[in-house]
């Protein structure tokens, strides 16, 4: 029996710490994919957010560990007050979009992703993504 509770305990720690756990705000920013224009946006909103212009947190989805989007977004260096959560999860799929709190999100960027393919399959993604978030 211990051991079970042991195992149960590290499991949720595991996850507490890797941070895929659901997202519980609400009037967030949902940002869908992650690309090349990610880092550049969140440049912006921490430039608003210093003029006080923006408070809402902003919530990354993608195909892409939590963990390296983190320390992607760490590399900018101080962001201000702006708070960042980061999960991991594909955007076509309803439950991951369930665990990013997407029908409470004030506002919802879809942006284009790094996956390789051509421009239709990221305009199909893209629109899917649209449909299944509201």
């Amino acid at each position: 029996v211990l051991g079970v509770v042991s195992s149960s305990i590290t499991v949720a720690l595991e996850t507490a710490l890797e941070g895929n756990h659901k997202v519980v705000e609400k009037g967030h920013v949902l940002v869908l994919n992650w690309g090349d224009k990610t880092l550049p946006m969140l440049r912006q909103f921490d430039f608003a957010a210093k003029e006080g212009r923006h408070t809402a947190p902003i919530v990354l989805l993608a195909k892409k560990s939590g963990s390296e989007m983190r320390e992607q977004v760490n590399s900018l260096g101080r962001i201000s007050k702006l708070q960042i959560i980061a999960r991991e999860g594909d955007p076509n799929v309803i439950a991951d979009l369930e665990k990013v709190s997407a029908g409470d999100a004030s506002h919802v960027i879809l942006l284009p992703s790094d996956d390789e393919g051509d421009d239709t399959n990221h305009h199909d993604d893209l629109t899917t993504q649209a449909a299944c978030v509201r």
